[in-house]
């Protein structure tokens, strides 16, 4: 063979190599022979560009034990891919697997994040398995109507819309999460088992139109608008550590007999609009809830003279006679100890049995937070105030010089900053001080934190 036919083979070779590569949906431009090892490489990555709609419809499945990042869009549309086996991928990116149509599980053993729309529209996938994730963004699964089956241990993050239309998720399980945040699952209409043991927030629309039977969130401590609405088979709702519902938190609930939310300081207008059965609330721990209108109750056997609102025997007669709460005198009940007080004022000293204490209290009261010289709440268990101004901040107290808070376990920021007369600091249970919480106390001789794990 002459140097020239030599020449002529290896050309042959090299065009037939560039079109192969082209063939899987590759750019070629201006790529020269040494750059064909990479874009071979990005083929075996997941293949090039969004363009090459046939070439993906074609694709039923996909094995990549080197691929660590899922991309945005990778598999967008392959609606002929029924499984992948990605085991070592930390990440699934923004609609890396939108519109997969005949995906059936999706199992990611290391994947940390799922990004927004990741699945959404996914409609045969029947199960997930991300036990080291701890963050679903938007709509990630939203529209997946055969999803029955989820494993999220570590999941603490779920945003809106995540789980929205899975119609056939039946109960979910998450152990870590924190916070939901509004449409999570929105119209899950077969959904009727609910485990959040840490989860603190509930946002809009979070379980409308599912189909709960009962729901314990030990730790929520606010329910948004709709958060917990239309739902047709609900019929108790545990809320222990829960401070306040939003307008129409809770309305069209037409099972609902049962509230408990012992510690509720604020329930804003239309809260239980239409939940015709409700019959029984409990307000038994706190010292004080705010009302904003009798509308809360319109549409409720409360508003039409049956069912009881338990309060503290205590403070009984405040709610009987205050202007909001007058209108259902005859339905509330007193309970505890009689000798015992909510909350009360004396001598300088706060004290009282209440598990909640908000900005508040001092109108209730009746005092200035320069008469305050001691608090000695023995049940309240956090001391703290978000960004919307609710909650309670002892900072600026000038006159206290002693705090006993037996069972609080959380101080937030500025806490007690500037209490410049503070010495004393009693708090055995605290396990977590926030920035700036004791800033410029400059008096403070002794502190006691046995159990504190993180200060700020």
């Amino acid at each position: 063979m002459s140097v020239a036919d030599n020449l002529n083979q290896i050309k042959a070779c090299k065009e037939s190599i560039r079109q192969a590569i082209i063939d899987k949906g590759v750019d070629m431009t201006d790529v020269p022979f040494t750059g064909y090892a990479e874009k071979i490489g990005e083929i075996s990555g997941g293949g090039g560009t969004t363009d090459y709609v046939e070439i993906r419809n074609q694709l039923t499945e996909y094995s990549n034990d080197s691929l660590y990042t899922i991309g945005a869009y990778l598999f967008a549309g392959c609606t002929s891919l029924t499984e992948v086996d990605i085991p070592n991928s930390n990440t699934i990116e923004t609609c890396a697997f939108k519109g997969c149509s005949s995906l059936a599980t999706a199992d990611f053993p290391n994947v940390l994040t799922v990004g927004l729309n990741a699945f959404q529209g996914c409609g045969n996938l029947t199960a997930i398995d991300l036990p080291n994730c701890y963050s679903i963004e938007a709509e990630s699964f939203d529209g997946c109507s055969s999803l029955s089956t989820v494993n999220l241990p570590k999941c603490n993050h779920i945003n809106y819309g995540a789980f929205r239309n899975c119609t056939s998720l039946t109960s979910i399980s998450l152990p870590e999460c924190s916070q939901l945040i509004f449409d999570a699952f929105y119209n899950c209409t077969s959904l009727s088992t609910v485990n959040l043991p840490k989860c603190e927030y509930i946002s809009n629309n979070v379980f409308n139109q599912t189909a709960v039977v009962s729901l314990d969130l030990p730790k929520v401590a606010k329910v948004e608008d709709g958060g917990i609405a239309n739902c047709s088979n609900l019929q108790s709702v545990n809320l222990p550590k829960c401070e306040r519902l939003n307008w129409g938190a809770m309305v069209w609930n037409p099972n609902l007999t049962t509230i408990n939310i012992p510690v509720c300081v604020n329930i804003a207008g239309g809260v239980f609009e239409n939940d015709s059965s409700l019959t029984e609330i409990d307000l038994s721990k706190t010292y004080w809830c705010r009302l904003e209108d009798t509308g809360a109750f319109n549409g409720t056997p409360l508003m039409d003279g049956e069912g009881t609102i338990k309060v503290h025997n205590s403070v009984l007669s405040k709610f009987q006679s205050d202007s909001n709460w007058s209108q259902l005198a005859e339905r509330f009940v007193g309970v505890g100890d009689t000798d015992s007080q909510m909350l009360a004022f004396d001598n300088g000293r706060v004290y009282g049995d209440t598990y909640v204490i908000d900005s508040n209290y001092l109108e209730f009261l009746g005092i200035s937070s320069d008469s305050v010289t001691s608090l000695d709440l023995p049940n309240v268990d956090r001391i703290y105030k978000n960004d919307w101004g609710e909650g309670i901040s002892f900072e600026n107290y000038n006159s206290l010089t002693q705090i006993s808070l037996a069972n609080a376990t959380y101080i937030g920021n500025y806490g007690f900053k500037y209490c410049f007369s503070l010495t004393s600091i009693s708090l055995p249970k605290c396990k977590y001080i926030g920035s700036q919480a004791f800033d410029n106390d400059v008096n403070i001789q002794s502190i006691d934190l046995p159990e504190c794990e993180t200060v700020g």
